[in-house]
């Protein structure tokens, strides 16, 4: 039987369990990290923890609706076992219907046939091989801006402290606008670094020239947040950093996933360090869309 659980009903412990044991494991999913990044979140639980789908949600003017966190791509079901199609499906028809719309983006080991979810890209390397076998696989402008990053006198933090992460992100000019509610979810995940946020930081004569916090677990590198200043970039930084850190966890089970994207231009910088697209579902709909949930095809 599936429930729904609001977040103060939640066996936390149950739920973060199921969360490390599923096939699926992602620290999107986790309790601690739900806490921070989404205004309020429920879940649906099968049994007895066997397996769980967080619904991160909102409320605006009285209306309900669950939507993506920031800082978190993926979340979907997270079970023991391996689940098929027909069981993503059954959990997303037990969203409670008071939610007015969904829009939630699934785990990549989650399928589904429906009408109103699309796939999105993702671009994963895996870090298995050797730092020698995978920089091979770096194409022309990757080998050149590293090559060209660490002839200059630079210092690699790997202790960043977060204050001075927070600063740099507000001083150096973006292509984006980082408005207040997200910098507020990403400086709170600055200031915990736990053993599974970890910052970063290029120095050249003790100016910070680029920054990036990411997250770590047993699985995955999660390239979540990366600043690089204007001098930083014409210097080979942003590349010197993805890097560091393949040099650091090479020659492990880990993968480096670069969380994205949809926008060639961001797409194509990752792919140049010889990262694999991987798939996922998003799901967009309103509840009164009559053609919300499509049977999936008996076998």
């Amino acid at each position: 039987m599936i429930k729904y659980l609001k977040r103060e009903e939640l066996d936390v412990e149950k739920y973060d369990e199921c969360i490390e044991a599923s096939i699926q494991s992602m620290l999107y999913a986790y309790s601690w990290y739900l806490d921070i990044v989404a205004e309020s979140w429920a879940v649906l639980v099968l049994n007895d923890y066997e397996a769980v789908m967080p619904l991160p949600w909102k409320r605006r003017y009285a209306i309900a609706y669950i939507t993506q966190p920031y800082f978190c791509q993926q979340l979907g079901v997270f079970s023991k076992n391996v689940i098929l199609e027909r069981e993503v499906v059954r959990f997303i028809k037990k969203i409670p219907k008071y939610f007015f719309k969904v829009v939630l983006q699934f785990n990549f080991q989650n399928k589904m046939d429906i009408p109103k979810a699309m796939q999105r890209e993702n671009y994963v390397l895996s870090l298995k091989k050797g730092k020698t076998e995978i920089f091979k696989n770096y194409n022309k402008n990757r080998k050149r801006d590293y090559k060209k990053a660490e002839k200059r006198n630079f210092t690699l933090e790997k202790n960043l402290d977060s204050e001075l992460f927070i600063k740099f992100i507000e001083e150096v000019p973006k292509n984006y606008e980082l408005d207040s509610y997200p910098f507020s979810i990403l400086k709170n995940l600055a200031k915990l670094k736990n053993q599974y946020i970890f910052i970063w930081g290029i120095k050249e004569d003790n100016a910070l020239m680029a920054s990036l916090l990411f997250l770590k677990d047993k699985h995955r590198i999660t390239y979540l947040m990366p600043i690089i200043s204007n001098e930083g970039k014409k210097r080979g930084y942003a590349t010197l950093l993805v890097t560091k850190l393949i040099e650091t966890f090479s020659e492990s089970d880990l993968i480096l996933d670069f969380e994205g994207s949809m926008l060639e231009g961001i797409a194509r910088f990752y792919r140049s360090f010889g990262a694999k697209k991987e798939t996922y579902y998003a799901l967009n709909s309103y509840f009164f869309d009559s053609f919300f949930i499509k049977k999936p095809e008996q076998n």
